[in-house]
């Protein structure tokens, strides 16, 4: 008796937590072209077939590269949006194994330092709400001091605890994508914009701490 598989092998392979400029959003949809036509689904409303056609939109939030493979049943999707980063792949083959590892590469090198996943947030807050909320029980509150700081380790598990569960949710869907469709060197970070802002603050904070230390020590001199 023969023996065939009845359902076909589909895998997903995450991209992590990546920020991703045009110019990686071409390379990515480049990549995905080398295995066949591709279709970029952009926002759901807008359709392009080629890595250059990014130019011709503006914001993206959301974008979903299909690939033509003809009458192969092999199927490669890469999904980027807020909510989810990752390369869907039906029959997968050499080829596809090596292309997903380059669209990987790139995103690896795209990986946001701090990414609280979309669905963790209400967790994020509960954690850093709780304290200040302590803070203010510890400074305003009239109970008891010993209740005050016993209620200190509660609030923290607290919000550790939702966040931990709403981060292993949110995480379920294998990264997320923060787009934009402008080249990297065209979008400044909010430090290389204020750099020199930071720099002249650092300077006369400086200026300041030294002037008041060296008032400070002659004031003590002299009374």
């Amino acid at each position: 008796m023969a023996i065939r598989r009845t359902t076909q092998v589909r895998e997903v392979r995450p991209l992590g937590y990546c920020k991703l400029y045009r110019e990686h959003l071409e390379r990515i949809a480049s990549a995905c072209a080398e295995l066949g036509p591709i279709k970029i689904d952009i926002d759901g409303h807008v359709e392009a077939t080629e890595a250059a056609d990014f130019t011709e939109v503006g914001k993206v939030y959301r974008i979903t590269i299909l690939t033509d493979l003809g009458e192969s049943p092999s199927e490669f999707t890469v999904v980027l949006e807020k909510s989810a980063a990752h390369v869907e792949m039906t029959e997968p083959t050499t080829a596809m194994y090596g292309i997903c590892s380059r669209i990987q590469d790139i995103c690896r090198e795209q990986r946001r330092a701090l990414a609280i996943p979309e669905g963790a947030w209400p967790g994020a807050g509960v954690l850093v709400i709780g304290p200040c909320a302590l803070s203010s029980i510890l400074i305003f509150g009239s109970a008891e001091p010993a209740l005050k700081w016993s209620l200190a380790p509660g609030i923290i598990l607290a919000g550790f605890l939702t966040y931990t569960i709403m981060w292993l949710k949110a995480t379920r869907n294998g990264g997320s994508a923060h787009l934009i469709n402008t080249y990297e060197v065209d979008s400044p970070t909010f430090f290389q914009r204020t750099r020199d802002d930071w720099i002249v603050g650092a300077i006369w904070a400086a200026v300041g701490a030294l002037a008041g230390g060296v008032i400070g020590y002659f004031v003590n001199e002299w009374s």
